[in-house]
């Protein structure tokens, strides 16, 4: 089975934040300690250190099968500020994933984790306040944590920022901006907005009307957007087949730059070596 981009972000993401060995993400071959020796790890956690806490909590509950002792672990860990186990405690309790659910405390753990910094937890509690999930639905708060979410290359919250200003959810109905956000999105691979992109440019909505470029985003979103296959089918009617050739010379020339930014974005997550994003997201609260 060949994944695309969209849906290899959202497994990377999930797999990340809910069922996977977070903490041996979070090493680089460059750090000493990431030598595949658990026993070091564990000697570390007992110590003390967080992400070491975090790593054998997770290699306890995904690969021992030992959940409590390895929540105790990332108890540990989140006791000490680090933000990975308080997502990863957030989703469990909102989910029901390992613990009993409970809501309101998966907030509480998405809330201290995203005021550090942390994407993907800022992107949770960007939904919830969205959607009233547990909290009093608050668009403003929403459009706010899902602005902290786009600055880190979180390409759903640039493809929600921009849904927000299309329909006038939180701000005020504004084109322009929606398609900027969309097109932010759509060069990051994000097949939504790739589509929304399309249909904006196909009509002229927030931006000049441009049907080679709206056939474009139309065919990079075809491989995961059925409905883009029905706009490619509906535009080749309407222009010349100079414009259709115009138009996949463009997507030759999209496409390296989105699986660019895509990699870039998988980095993002898989890398620890964000501190001037996380300190810019924390004096943007």
């Amino acid at each position: 089975m060949r994944f695309t981009r969209s849906t290899l972000i959202t497994l990377i993401v999930l797999f990340i934040i809910s069922v996977a060995s977070l903490g041996y993400l979070f090493y680089t071959p460059s750090d000493s300690k990431f030598d595949n020796d658990l026993e070091i790890i564990k000697l570390e956690a007992l110590r003390g250190d967080a992400k070491s806490q975090m790593t054998v909590g997770t290699f306890c509950i995904l690969q021992e099968g030992k959940i409590e002792e390895g929540l105790k672990w990332i108890r540990k860990s989140s006791d000490q500020g680090n933000p990975v186990a308080q997502c990863f405690l957030g989703v469990s309790y909102f989910e029901g994933n390992f613990l009993d659910k409970d809501q309101e405390k998966g907030v509480e753990f998405y809330r201290k984790a995203a005021i550090q910094g942390y994407q993907p937890a800022q992107s949770r509690l960007a939904d919830c306040y969205l959607y009233g999930w547990v909290v009093k639905k608050d668009t403003a708060e929403a459009l706010k944590w899902y602005h902290l979410a786009a600055l880190q290359g979180d390409t759903l919250a640039m493809n929600n920022i921009g849904s927000m200003h299309l329909h006038g959810e939180g701000v005020k109905e504004n084109y322009t901006e929606a398609f900027k956000w969309f097109h932010k999105a759509a060069m990051c691979g994000n097949s939504g907005s790739q589509l929304t992109l399309g249909q904006m440019l196909s009509v002229g909505d927030g931006c000049e009307k441009d049907e080679v470029e709206a056939y474009a985003w139309f065919k990079i979103a075809a491989d995961e957007e059925p409905d883009a296959v029905k706009e490619l089918q509906s535009l080749r009617k309407k222009i010349t087949a100079e414009q259709i050739s115009q138009a996949m010379k463009r997507v030759h020339e999209l496409k390296p730059v989105i699986k660019a930014a895509f990699d870039n974005y998988i980095k993002s997550i898989v890398s620890e070596k964000e501190p001037t994003i996380v300190q810019n997201a924390k004096l943007a609260l």
